[in-house]
């Protein structure tokens, strides 16, 4: 989410508006990215706790590692700007 929110913030910068200075409003909180996460996180231990199919069991233990890599990665960056 975070790249994305780059991505767009160079669109607007170079392209959109040049030349108008930046506020700082577009960036996103990273406590709120965070909270997100662990919210996430909870959707997939949920999801996967529910599950009997084998296919859903491997979809659920997927989207469980990637929400816990994301909350990682997330606390991780947090972590280094502090």
């Amino acid at each position: 989410m975070r790249v994305w929110s780059r991505i767009w913030n160079s669109i607007c910068r170079n392209w959109l508006a040049p030349g108008e200075p930046e506020t700082g409003h577009n960036q996103i909180d990273d406590l709120t990215e965070i909270k997100k996460a662990v919210e996430e996180m909870a959707t997939a231990r949920s999801i996967y706790s529910q599950v009997d199919d084998p296919e859903l069991v491997d979809w659920a233990v997927y989207s469980l590692t990637a929400a816990e890599k994301r909350y990682d990665y997330l606390l991780r960056k947090y972590r280094q700007k502090k």
